[in-house]
């Protein structure tokens, strides 16, 4: 192996330390991303709350971001997701992952209709964590591509639930 940094101090080459590197903070950095808009919602939630199922939500939703896509650190999922080269282990890896992680519509049988509000607010935070890593229009995705998707009518409870959210965490809109 390499010695390429000039201290002595790592025998791995320079790029494979490069690409852990680069590939560790990316996830990290995603789930920092979510758990930063969970505490946001989460203070919204509690500063409208309506009633004590606002306040156990926001609660709830704190306690699931901490554990938000922890299985991205291991398995098919830490050896794949960060590359695009094979399609087929790609696409398995993204299987896995919606297939373990509950705020993802897949996850479940009659998707995102049976999703429940904390599941919901945790899967508007990645959303929101996710459009802004990509510098998309975080609205437009909620009202434009989400529905298509994911086969919801903006007039559909679930509409309602997942616009709530946003509402909360986002800003108004300038006018």
């Amino acid at each position: 192996m390499d010695k390429d940094d000039g201290d002595g101090s790592s025998t791995l080459p320079l790029q494979i330390r490069e690409d852990y590197r680069r590939r560790l903070l990316s996830v990290w950095e995603h789930t920092q991303a979510v758990r930063a808009a969970a505490l946001k919602l989460a203070t919204r939630l509690i500063d409208n709350a309506e009633s004590e199922n606002d306040l156990d939500l926001a609660r709830r939703l704190l306690q699931r971001s901490s554990k938000h896509d922890l299985s991205k650190f291991q398995g098919i999922e830490w050896d794949t997701l960060h590359r695009d080269e094979d399609k087929t282990a790609l696409k398995l890896a993204i299987h896995q992952h919606q297939q373990t992680n509950d705020h993802h519509p897949e996850y479940h049988v009659d998707g995102i209709t049976a999703m429940n509000d904390a599941q919901i607010a945790e899967m508007v935070c990645d959303w929101y964590a996710r459009q802004s890593e990509m510098g998309t229009d975080f609205r437009s995705f909620i009202r434009v591509d989400a529905p298509k998707r994911w086969g919801f009518s903006t007039r559909s409870k679930t509409y309602r639930t997942i616009k709530k959210f946003v509402d909360l965490l986002l800003d108004p809109v300038f006018k």
